[in-house]
């Protein structure tokens, strides 16, 4: 996030604490959505961890223990509750041992990278909700075709098609979104 939008959000909690909450809930519930879910590889207890991560930074009025980088106070947040929810469910060897990224903060707290996922997210809803659900299913759960034509009772070849329209659909509208911001 920028710099500026940070700053915004920590001078507007002192004045009005709940459209502080909101700017904070609409600027980084996505991107720490998608950060949690490369982790674990389940969309729903991504959102579940980073909800209770800004429910829980909020009500114990954590923004005093920010002092200067609320992106890497908030991504640092939720990367140690995905570590504490793969360790209660006995997957963080599994999940540790198949990667071997640094999660450094020079890596994890790029604005453009933050930005790029929000960017992705809001054209993945785009998407007909078919398509979003197979999508979804295969990238952002980790499914395997065969199981996505199981779960959603249509052949594993409707699945490739889908995902084949779905991945030109997002380069399409991806390429047109860059290309409208180059020119701005």
């Amino acid at each position: 996030m920028s710099h500026q939008k940070t700053n915004e959000i920590l001078i507007m909690y002192k004045k009005d604490e709940k459209s502080a909450f909101k700017l904070l809930f609409d600027t980084y519930y996505i991107p720490l959505v998608l950060f949690a879910n490369k982790m674990i590889q389940n969309e729903h207890s991504s959102e579940d961890i980073v909800q209770e991560t800004l429910i829980s930074f909020w009500q114990k009025k954590r923004f005093t223990d920010v002092k200067t980088d609320l992106d890497y106070y908030l991504f640092r947040s939720v990367k140690n509750k995905t570590l504490d929810y793969l360790k209660s469910k006995d997957r963080r060897q599994e999940v540790l041992m198949s990667t071997h990224e640094d999660y450094s903060k020079t890596e994890l707290f790029k604005t453009e990278d933050v930005d790029e996922y929000v960017k992705l997210y809001k054209t993945i809803e785009l998407l007909p909700q078919e398509r979003r659900k197979i999508f979804k299913l295969v990238h952002l759960e980790g499914y395997k075709y065969k199981e996505v034509a199981e779960e959603l009772g249509i052949s594993v070849n409707t699945v490739q098609t889908q995902l084949r329209r779905s991945l030109q659909f997002l380069r399409e509208q991806l390429t047109i979104t860059n290309d409208s911001e180059e020119n701005e």
